[in-house]
């Protein structure tokens, strides 16, 4: 009898803590901050990609102008091009209406690493099938315990 109260415990409670994760983070990823209409967005109480790296930037910016800016400033980074075998562009997080099939490459870009909460920041940046860089948001990355 004992055991049976217990698993229905513990799966009630499971189930709970499941429900009260998942609002949280909808409630987070519904929280954005957004710079004009410039489609450069970042997350609840997070700097966008502008305010990180101190830039003024409007979009849409030809590809090849924002990697100059990205290199000038010794930003690091790493070019994910969708044409090649193997390369899948992730979906934006913060833009769910935003029609993904329209990009073609995307910058992820490296923003150093916020030691005493242990994430590192980085920033996607999307590029259109005219080659130009269209939209930019947050991502960021756990670097471990």
């Amino acid at each position: 009898m004992k055991s049976i109260f217990f698993r229905c415990f513990c799966s009630a409670l499971l189930a709970s803590m499941a429900t009260v994760s998942c609002s949280a983070n909808d409630r987070m990823a519904e929280e954005t901050s957004v710079n004009g209409d410039a489609n450069i967005v970042a997350g609840h109480n997070e700097p966008s990609f502008t305010e990180n790296f101190g830039l003024e930037l409007a979009l849409p910016i030809d590809e090849s102008e924002f990697r100059a800016l990205l290199e000038s400033r010794k930003i690091q980074y790493r070019l994910i091009d969708a044409s090649k075998e193997n390369e899948v562009l992730p979906l934006p997080r913060h833009r769910k209406g935003i029609d993904p099939s329209v990009f073609r490459k995307m910058y992820e870009i490296y923003g150093g690493v916020d030691a005493d909460s242990r994430i590192g920041k980085r920033f996607r940046a999307y590029i259109d099938a005219n080659g130009k860089v269209v939209y930019v948001e947050n991502a960021f990355s756990y670097t471990g315990p």
